[in-house]
């Protein structure tokens, strides 16, 4: 009777009195697997996790062959023990032998299993049961998305696939057929990944013009089937913002700057979870019913208001380009965070008194200081590379872009010199990036083992340079006798100009991809960037590039794809040895894509 109650409740999402009952059948030893299939789905659900694989393993040692057990079992553990999670589906794919009821669920067991062998760098084993899977399956759609998945794991651990790139190559003339089986419709919108998926993969492998042509088939496709009052148009208009967003930054981590550029502009429209909505949030002062939008239109004697992007460090990075402008006789205006305004009245100093440019807040905004009737045209800050800098050889920074407060500057020299080791460089050191917790995670680089291998050289002094709670990071320094300057007067988060006078008494800077490359790049100072396996499309893919497109000054020493830091680490050995040298590798390749 207890079981039955608490599929009901269960069936009706009652959940506390669902527990109750499902204890209740429990302690009454119902021998019935759902019991505990049902039980241990709905304890993880409310966040019970351990207790929910207690359930299952209790239900396997009276159904030992459960299919479903079992794979919930390995579901659960996969994150934390994925080794153990891939016995268990391998024991429900072999259990699925004797019982082959469930197409779909074995379906999903394999996938799983698959992509667990993936994160697990097994890509030989990975790409054989993928294999197997096709040939025993058929043409399923979350089939290729695995295959996907698999192709871009591969592509980034070529070694350990034993060097042979063309056994996971092989599979891709089926997914092709796959995708001219295809038909479009309501009941089958999800689909369109799959066209940007594989455009996504051939430009990771350099074939611009297969990904292209597979790209502007998805894009054809959404084209096709807009239309006046259909439910369908919001959710495609989605989709379309949604992969060419994604598309363009793959393209640009590639270096198709032409194109990835065009795209860039649809993360405008793209959906971000959280307070900013889209993935580029801007502050709008004007409607473009007000102030038309520029689309690269001849700027002599025009007045542009550029809007600032929502990053700081973005609006960094793009603000190195701006002086170009001046040079078309353009009446530029600033709209920037209060933070930044300090910072960019010194760096552009001489274009302010020359009544070339104007910088303003949202503040000033709400005080009625600006007028739509002042401007010929807005633009935000990142949409600016498709008209006039679709390639790095078009760039033109002048370093250093930014100046620091020298009066604050020589008093925090005066500061840190009494800290400091005599006659010792000071080094800048960041060494966790900003966002969310997952991408916190992924940015930065494990505290001990920074601390451990810096804990090397003695004949540099360490400086914080790092925005957020640094306690912890402190706490390690001192019980490993590492000398880090860390002023509590700084506050990066609340005044940045502060802050870079602080990056400005830097001999050389070590960083993680964050906030401080763009403070250091724009300083022109000494810097080396420790760069995540799982950067952006700010940095290029191409492991032959070692300085940053958007500051000379800044070289890269990269993590290795098996998430280890060592060689990284290694190459900032070398470069303390060398006395921290500006860079010379490569910026970016020699190879100007096409125009699409």
């Amino acid at each position: 009777m207890g079981l039955a109650l608490a599929i009901k409740a269960h069936q009706e999402g009652d959940t506390k009195l669902a527990q109750i009952h499902y204890k209740r059948a429990l302690d009454q030893k119902v021998v019935n697997p759902a019991l505990y299939q049902n039980y241990g789905a709905l304890l993880r659900n409310v966040g019970k996790e351990d207790e929910a694989i207690e359930v299952y393993h209790l239900g396997l040692t009276i159904f030992p062959d459960h299919f479903g057990i079992l794979v919930n079992l390995a579901n659960i553990i996969r994150i934390k023990k994925p080794v153990s999670a891939v016995s268990f589906y391998l024991r429900a794919v072999h259990t699925f032998k004797k019982d082959s009821t469930d197409i779909n669920g074995v379906a999903d067991c394999l996938l799983s299993l698959i992509s667990t062998l993936r994160e697990l760098g097994c890509h030989n084993c990975a790409y054989i049961t993928l294999r197997d899977t096709l040939h025993c399956l058929g043409s399923k759609p979350l089939t290729y998305l695995t295959l996907l998945q698999l192709l871009d794991s591969i592509s980034t651990h070529f070694k350990s696939f034993g060097g042979d790139y063309n056994k996971i190559d092989t599979l891709i003339p089926q997914y092709e057929q796959f995708l001219e089986t295809l038909t479009f419709g309501a009941d089958n919108k999800s689909l369109l990944p799959f066209y940007f998926g594989l455009a996504s993969y051939y430009s990771s492998k350099n074939l611009s013009y297969k990904s292209q042509a597979i790209f502007e088939r998805g894009i054809s496709i959404i084209a096709k089937n807009l239309s006046p009052g259909s439910d369908l148009n919001d959710e495609l208009r989605t989709q379309l913002d949604t992969h060419s967003w994604n598309y363009s930054n793959t393209l640009l981590k590639t270096q198709n700057f032409q194109l990835g550029w065009k795209l860039y502009d649809h993360g405008l429209t793209t959906p971000c979870p959280g307070r900013q909505r889209w993935q580029r949030a801007l502050a709008k002062p004007f409607s473009i019913n007000e102030v038309p939008l520029w689309h690269g239109e001849n700027l002599l004697n025009k007045s542009l208001l550029l809007l600032d992007e929502q990053g700081i460090g973005d609006s960094m990075m793009f603000l190195t380009l701006i002086p170009k402008l001046f040079y078309e006789g353009a009446q530029l205006t600033l709209f920037l965070s209060p933070r930044l305004i300090p910072v960019y009245s010194r760096a552009f100093k001489k274009y302010l008194e020359k009544g070339n440019l104007k910088i303003f807040s949202y503040q000033d905004f709400t005080k009625g200081l600006l007028e739509p009737s002042s401007f010929n045209f807005q633009c935000p800050l990142g949409s600016i590379c498709q008209y006039r800098f679709d390639h790095p050889s078009k760039f033109a920074p002048s370093v250093p872009i930014l100046a620091a407060d020298s009066t604050l500057t020589k008093s925090l020299l005066n500061k840190y010199s009494a800290l400091r080791k005599i006659n010792k460089p000071i080094i800048g050191l960041s060494w966790q990036g900003g966002g969310k917790a997952e991408r916190i995670s992924q940015k930065s680089i494990p505290k001990t083992e920074l601390i451990t291998f810096l804990s090397e050289f003695k004949d540099f002094t360490f400086l914080s340079l790092q925005y957020g709670d640094c306690t912890d990071f402190i706490k390690r320094c001192k019980r490993h006798a590492l000398p880090l300057i860390f002023d509590p007067d700084i506050n990066p988060l609340k005044d940045i100009d502060s802050w870079l006078s602080q990056v400005a008494n830097c001999d050389a800077v070590l960083s993680v991809a964050n906030t401080t490359i763009h403070g250091a790049g724009g300083l022109n100072i000494s810097t080396l960037c420790l760069l995540s396996k799982s950067d952006d499309w700010r940095w290029l893919s191409d492991p032959k590039i070692k300085r940053s497109y958007w500051y000379p000054s800044v070289g890269i020493a990269r993590q290795s794809k098996d998430g280890s830091w060592s060689n990284a680490l290694s190459e900032t050995r070398h470069w303390f040895e060398q006395g921290c040298p500006m860079p010379d590798g490569l910026q970016f390749d020699d190879i100007v894509h096409p125009a699409v």
